[in-house]
């Protein structure tokens, strides 16, 4: 099939001023995958970068917050016969299970998907990397949550991932309105009370 077969066409060069890290920032966006109106978003980079990440009207953000390593966030290649594609995930800590949040995730188990906005530690050299987003094509689903009074002190684990068969053509998409600050601006402006 023409114009499948990608070619590399750029250096992975280091830079000796920066230094890699690992980690998550303890509070996650979330967005409802169907609030997104894509065709108004707006991306450059081959879509690895989003420079304008559009809601639909009266959608909002929403906050996990977690603690210690929680969040989590990952991306996989998976290898498949019909081509390959990227399963996102996402690890929380429901640090609060009350009746409302008992009420939420009810809601997310029956085919609710999510599309999460990660703030990393690792900003990159000028803070263009600071916000990830994982899931923007098809979100991520509720694949597990147990609680045991014995373990996780105590808290709810939520785990959200890629649907089997559902995997998203890009790796984690970079998010950046205009800069960092029109970025954070974004997403509080948006942020449901």
């Amino acid at each position: 099939m023409a114009g499948c077969n990608e070619k590399l066409s750029k250096s992975f060069v280091r830079s000796c001023s920066y230094k890699p890290k690992a980690g998550l920032d303890s509070t996650v966006f979330v967005v409802n995958t169907e609030d997104i109106d894509k065709s108004a978003t707006q991306t450059s980079n081959g879509g690895a970068k989003i420079t304008n990440l559009v809601l639909k009207e009266d959608a909002k953000v929403y906050k996990f917050e977690g603690a210690g390593k929680f969040p989590q966030g990952k991306v996989a290649l998976k290898k498949g016969d019909n081509g390959n594609g990227w399963t996102h995930s996402l690890s929380v800590r429901v640090l609060y299970y009350g009746v409302e949040e008992r009420e939420e995730l009810n809601k997310l188990i029956r085919d609710g998907r999510i599309t999460a906005i990660v703030k990393k530690k690792d900003g990159g050299v000028n803070g263009e990397l600071t916000y990830s987003v994982l899931g923007y094509e098809s979100g991520m689903a509720i694949q597990s949550s147990e609680w045991s009074s014995a373990d996780n002190d105590g808290v709810k684990p939520v785990d959200f991932a890629t649907e089997e068969g559902e995997e998203e053509a890009l790796d984690d998409r970079v998010l950046v309105h205009t800069d960092l600050s029109g970025t954070e601006n974004f997403l509080t402006s948006n942020l449901a009370s």
